[in-house]
Parts: C-alpha cells; structure tokens; sequence
C-alpha cells in the first residue's frame, strides 16, 4: 500500500480546493447573465384590483402579491403615482387581511419596507412575515393601506 507525506496530502488537498473554487466561481460568473426564473421576474403590469379610494389618497396603486422566500414571506408590489401623497405610507404600509388574520410583520428587519418611497412612475415593495406559512399562492386576501381595503387581490 503506497502512503502519501503529509506535505503531497496538504498540495492535494489545495489543488482540489482550488479547482472546486474555480468551477464555482466561473459557474457563478456564466449565470450572472442567465435569465432569472419567472417567478423573480415580475412585471410592472398590474396583478390586483384598483382601488380608487388608495390611489386618491395615498398616491400609490397595488400591483400585486406574491408569496416569497420558499414561503416564508409576502411581498406587496405598488406603483407610485403621486409620490407627495404615497409619502403617507412610510407611517400606513400596505398590509394583508386573509383568513380573520392582518399580516403586518416585517419579512426581515430593515428589509420590510423603509421610510423611503419611489419617485413617481417607478414601483416599491413591502415585505411580509408569512406568519407560519399560513399565505399561499392562490389564496385570496386584502390589502390594507390606512383605512382602505383592497379586497380580491389574488396571491401569486
């Protein structure tokens, strides 16, 4: 039986790493180009009712919602159409009603949706617990914004 020396394991050992580490990389590097599956491209077209009452008063109009992060958060995308009024939802974030329950807990913290709103014309999010996996595409549920209610917002 042949042994190897401790020093031709350890330049084994760095030569493996090294090419896993190459492969990753450059496998890394070809995909950044790749297409993004469907479901993290998302358009700017509208995905939900309009509500009136919503864009009147806070300047914004709901795009859609979508459920995220292998389930464990809710994403709600809005346009901003007035961005003096959708200064109103840095105090009043858009929130879901589904199943006799309000979801209005950050998906993470600092990553649920800031004091900073989108000029007029681009579109912003808010991030959601989904609080214990109870939201799922398909669902139906309303989006909350002040006083308002958007109801018949499908998940996607």
């Amino acid at each position: 039986m042949k042994r190897w020396s401790a020093t031709s394991t350890r330049v084994r050992l760095g030569a493996l790493v090294a090419a896993a580490a190459v492969a990753v990389s450059g496998a890394v590097w070809a995909g950044a180009d790749a297409p993004q599956p469907a479901a993290v491209q998302r358009t700017a077209g509208s995905h939900a009712p309009r509500s009136a009452g919503i864009e009147d008063r806070f300047g914004i109009r709901i795009l859609g919602a979508y459920v995220t992060a292998a389930g464990g958060m809710v994403e709600i995308q809005y346009q901003v159409l007035d961005a003096d009024k959708a200064l109103g939802i840095a105090d009043d974030k858009p929130v879901l009603r589904a199943h006799g329950t309000v979801f209005d807990v950050d998906g993470l913290a600092g990553h649920g949706h800031g004091h900073h709103v989108p000029p007029a014309g681009r579109s912003g999010f808010v991030l959601l617990a989904n609080t214990k996996g109870a939201l799922h595409s398909g669902d139906v549920v309303s989006v909350l914004v002040g006083d308002l209610t958007l109801d018949g917002v499908v998940l996607e």
